[in-house]
């Protein structure tokens, strides 16, 4: 998800469009300008099957933007961040930086997005039925279109199986009923990877039957829901094992900082090829004034790499870069996925004490897993 256009914000959502999500852009509108509009009506003109292709298809992602809005508004109602929403090839996601608090919320949130796309299908469904006789059989077709999908898109999602919708409704019902959230998680996400199962195996199935295509793309989508269940399980557990846990404890406090006035060539040879550290704090005095990483590096073109200052290519530091040894971990990661910083420094009247990496996380939280804890 990091390789993603910044296309604005809607009711304080950063909105986000992978690179992925121009490929099945591409394929719908193929799919709808030569195999949907010419089994609608005849046409001379390929102009009337491909510009009403193009506008349907914006129309479908805007739908998925919607629905994922939905997720969005409801879990900032229930108190829980939204890092923002991505579109991609699987369709859209909204990144939510915890959980949340309640079986309530959980339903409430899961819910959400379901009804919006209904309640556009039958938006869609209404304006064909009062307004289509004074249409064009080409925006009668678009309106049919766009009913069927987000009918569509909403009985997808409401297939019980982590985390789509109806596996989140079905975690929701399990964690009121048990109140043990891990357990309703493991269970959602149990039913999560049968449905993929599922589909990859009628999705190999299709493709030996001669449909080759929507067999692959079921596949794919089976194999991206398999890998979607096992994270978000893993997710829950990492918050889980964070929670309680303060800053000092997991920060790693053997620091190598570097000077602000020496120059890349001397950051490169006698840090970043000794150390073999990707990044590091940026000393001005005692003062900790920014970051260096490899890539802060590559930006500056090489032949000038002997004549540039470390201050110079450095990001300054800023409140997403730091945290304090008393905070507790899990909302340090929270804020470190909302801003997406993979590391943060750790400072106390004005010291710097540690840093903490996304990749220390992990690394211990795979060591508490392998131990069974």
């Amino acid at each position: 998800m990091n390789e993603s256009i910044r296309i604005g914000r809607i009711i304080g959502i950063q909105i986000r469009i992978h690179y992925s999500w121009f490929i099945i852009f591409g394929i719908v509108t193929i799919s709808l300008a030569t195999a949907y509009f010419p089994g609608e009506y005849k046409s001379e003109n390929p102009l009337l099957y491909w510009i009403p292709a193009f506008f349907t298809a914006l129309i479908l992602f805007g739908s998925v933007l919607i629905h994922e809005l939905a997720h969005s508004y409801v879990a900032i109602r229930n108190g829980i961040e939204i890092r923002g929403i991505n579109l991609f090839i699987f369709g859209g996601v909204a990144e939510l930086t915890g959980e949340p608090k309640t079986a309530m919320a959980e339903l409430k949130i899961a819910a959400a997005g379901p009804i919006t796309s209904i309640v556009i299908g039958f938006l869609f469904l209404l304006i064909e039925t009062f307004f289509g006789s004074w249409m064009g059989i080409e925006i009668l077709s678009t309106l049919r279109y766009l009913s069927f999908i987000n009918f569509a898109l909403a009985i997808f999602n409401l297939v019980p199986g982590f985390p789509l919708d109806g596996g989140r409704l079905l975690r929701a019902i399990l964690w009121k009923r048990s109140g043990d959230i891990k357990s309703a998680t493991k269970t959602a996400s149990r039913f999560g990877q049968g449905f993929a199962y599922i589909l990859i195996f009628f999705g190999v199935f299709q493709a030996f039957s001669g449909r080759f295509l929507s067999g692959i793309w079921m596949v794919f989508i089976g194999f991206f829901l398999d890998q979607a269940s096992k994270s978000s399980y893993q997710q829950l557990l990492l918050r889980q094992f964070l929670t309680g846990v303060k800053i000092s404890d997991i920060m790693t406090k053997e620091i190598v900082s570097v000077d602000g006035d020496i120059f890349l060539k001397h950051l490169i040879n006698d840090y970043f090829l000794k150390y073999h550290f990707s990044s590091y704090p940026v000393m001005d005095g005692e003062r900790v004034a920014g970051l260096i990483s490899i890539k802060n590096v590559k930006d500056i073109p090489s032949e000038k790499w002997d004549v540039t200052r470390v201050g110079e290519a450095m990001i300054p530091i800023g409140e997403s870069l730091v945290a304090r040894p008393e905070e507790e971990a899990v909302y340090v990661l929270n804020r470190m996925l909302k801003d997406s910083v993979s590391k943060v420094v750790v400072i106390k009247d004005g010291r710097l004490l540690g840093i903490l990496t996304l990749q220390n996380i992990m690394r211990l939280f795979k060591i508490k897993t392998d131990l069974g804890e």
